[in-house]
């Protein structure tokens, strides 16, 4: 029999069991809807030394709340471990919520690894980067951003992080193959954990628990593992033996794993703002004739991608980046209209300009009182014109 479906639990492996459950209770649960917000609101401002802001989602999940969210789980953890140990005697109630937690905690594990697999597959979480992108210097990027546009760069780079997360996350809707996709999902959010670390992505804390969560998911496979890694013989893995309605509960709960995913990527698509269509007067332009003076327009980075706008009945917008001949850089949006030829700027203020386009590909932009001529920056966009190829005669490292 394996570990969990074993009554024979040492003391220790009970209490780790007890704690690990409450805690992941905790957290996935929001705090089983105890006022553990109101204690991090009154704690964090006295770490903090000053009064919270006005709460505004940013994203990040690794805010000093968050930590102080954790650190008051994990001590409710602890004393409800201690509550349970105490009212639970010789009963034998760990051993048999030991299954059953470990099919929960797999629904979940699946759920959110098929979530984030298919983001990657359908290049929404890392989009590739746009002109805009191609004006940052390097030395002006932050970490995250080096990152992201590394990732998106390649999409088969992407893809294949994303299969990866996918078919862990598949192999967890099965117990008979839940080894497996512990172990592949365990491999991935370990490296997924290192790049955060390494390129300081806020989501650490949530990467480290999804970690945590694919180690804990092979706890009733370590005894056969170890065997497997010691070169011993290794007996077959024996499952309780499920009872009808208990089937069809966990079947539901894969099901529902499942039905849940188009909501999923919808929440996150629209979190990562994913794109709606394309503008072609995308490019990099190098501003020939510009007015002078030290904020002379230099070049200017029309995004190819358009993106829904907030109010209905607006148009699509995309980004925008202006550097200046002072070296100053600009990013906003942009927003046109074809059938009135009209480029709208968004730098703060409103710059509505007239557009038109030569055979050449050089753009024309008046406001009326002066005139800009724009032709394509061959040389800014070598990132995404250069492409693969399997023979390469020299490095070009540059």
């Amino acid at each position: 029999m394996s570990p969990l479906a074993s009554p024979a639990w040492s003391s220790g492996r009970k209490v780790a069991f007890r704690f690990l459950l409450l805690y992941a209770l905790l957290g996935l649960s929001g705090g089983l809807f105890l006022p553990w917000d109101v204690l991090a609101d009154w704690i964090t401002p006295r770490l903090l030394g000053r009064p919270l802001p006005v709460p505004v989602p940013t994203g990040s999940g690794d805010t000093l709340r968050q930590y102080v969210l954790a650190g008051l789980y994990l001590v409710a953890a602890g004393l409800g471990t201690l509550i349970w140990s105490a009212a639970e005697g010789r009963r034998d109630w760990t051993p048999r919520l030991g299954w059953p937690a470990h099919t929960a905690l797999r629904f979940w594990v699946a759920y959110t690894l098929l979530l984030y697999g298919w983001s990657k597959l359908l290049l929404v979480q890392m989009p590739a980067p746009d002109f805009p992108d191609l004006l940052t210097p390097l030395g002006e990027m932050s970490p995250m951003g080096l990152l992201w546009r590394s990732v998106g760069f390649s999409a088969l780079y992407e893809r294949a992080g994303g299969l990866a997360e996918v078919v862990a996350g598949l192999l967890l809707l099965s117990r008979r193959t839940s080894l497996f996709g512990a172990l592949l999902g365990a491999g991935v959010m370990a490296y997924v954990f290192l790049l955060n670390l390494s390129f300081d992505v806020p989501v650490k804390l949530f990467s480290a628990h999804l970690l945590l969560y694919c180690l804990l998911l092979l706890a009733p496979f370590w005894p056969r593992l170890w065997l497997f890694v010691t070169n011993r013989p290794v007996p077959p893995q024996v499952y309780p033996a499920g009872r009808g309605r208990a089937r069809l509960a966990f079947l539901a709960l894969a099901v529902l794993a499942v039905a849940l995913l188009p909501a999923g990527l919808t929440a996150l698509s629209a979190h990562a703002s994913s794109p709606v269509g394309h503008n072609d007067l995308a490019g990099v332009y190098e501003v020939q004739t510009s007015a002078p003076g030290s904020a002379a327009w230099v070049r200017l980075a029309l995004g190819e991608q358009l993106f829904a706008a907030e109010e209905t009945g607006s148009p699509p917008w995309g980004r925008v980046a202006l550097l200046r001949s002072d070296g100053t850089r600009l990013r906003g949006w942009y927003t046109s209209d074809r059938a009135a030829r009209t480029l709208t700027l968004h730098f703060g203020a409103l710059d509505r300009l007239f557009h038109s386009r030569s055979r050449d590909g050089a753009l024309t932009l008046e406001d009326g009182s002066e005139t800009l001529t724009l032709r394509p920056a061959a040389d800014a966009t070598l990132l995404r014109d250069r492409g693969f190829r399997w023979v390469n005669e020299q490095p070009f490292n540059r």
